[in-house]
């Protein structure tokens, strides 16, 4: 990402949940409510292309025709999309449910989960953290929705600074308290020693027993594995100033994780392109 330009992958994720309410499979592929909550955003955000005639894409045709073109590069890549955030929301509501009383989520970027769940959830604090320069565009919209008490937004760039010295300077976010973090299109952005450096940071913002959702690429014979694709999408990505840089074999992951405080918890999961994991803090 460019220092001073939003997340444009932030932005096409969001389209992408937009396009898939536009029929009823779609629709079945997202959380409840999270279609209408992203448009409702991305209007309040006020975003440079103008009052976007969101209708259009929300066609049953258009959104059937643009599955269908997203399928030639993998057979669920959008919907996938939707898939994840599915699995994202599904830990969150089980931690909450379970008795868990903050929730973080790392690189947020247009994704509705902490403005929706902390209206469901109002003695959960949600944060969410990500760069400014998209930050600041959230921010604008949610204050145009009149978001509810405790949910927080932080503006803060995890390559310059550490989560270490950010969090504790919240007045209402607790280190001690059982946590669960979300960390959705993030790792492969970040180089494998920022990724176990980003483990270790979190590992120190929260309590015991927290627990961290995360997804990631995975790779064959040492390059990204995203099929017949996989060149074509990284150098897209690429000249949008937002390399890919991470993945792991889902295989090795339980020994990606063994000089970090955390631990797996179940086998990975495939989502679309990407694979889902959960982790929880090993530290007493």
């Amino acid at each position: 990402m460019r220092d001073n330009t939003p997340s444009r992958t932030a932005l096409k994720v969001a389209f992408i949940i937009v396009m898939l309410g536009g029929d009823q499979y779609g629709r079945s592929k997202c959380p409840t409510g999270s279609i209408l909550a992203q448009v409702q955003l991305l209007k309040a955000c006020r975003l440079p292309f103008g009052r976007f005639p969101f209708w259009t894409i929300q066609n049953p045709i258009v959104a059937k025709l643009s599955r269908w073109y997203a399928s030639f590069v993998h057979a669920n890549f959008s919907v996938g999309v939707g898939i994840r955030k599915c699995f994202m929301e599904e830990h969150v509501r089980t931690c909450l449910n379970g008795g868990f009383e903050q929730v973080l989520i790392v690189g947020a970027g247009y994704d509705t989960l902490a403005w929706r769940l902390s209206q469901e959830y109002p003695n959960v604090q949600f944060w969410e953290l990500d760069h400014p320069a998209t930050s600041r565009v959230k921010q604008r919209g949610l204050q145009r929705l009149n978001p509810p008490s405790n949910l927080h937004t932080i503006m803060a760039d995890l390559t310059k600074t550490k989560l270490e010295e950010v969090m504790p300077q919240q007045p209402e976010y607790h280190i001690n308290t059982r946590t669960v973090i979300v960390m959705e299109g993030l790792l492969y952005y970040l180089s494998e020693a920022d990724v176990r450096q980003l483990f270790r940071s979190v590992a120190n913002v929260v309590g015991p027993s927290s627990s961290v959702c995360f997804d990631f690429f995975g790779w064959k014979k040492n390059r990204l594995d995203l099929g017949w694709m996989t060149p074509v999408l990284t150098f897209a990505v690429k000249i949008s100033g937002e390399s890919w840089m991470w993945g792991i074999d889902p295989v090795e992951l339980p020994v990606f994780f063994q000089d970090l405080p955390w631990s797996l918890t179940g086998a990975p999961r495939s989502m679309g392109i990407e694979r889902m994991a959960c982790v929880e803090l090993d530290k007493q």
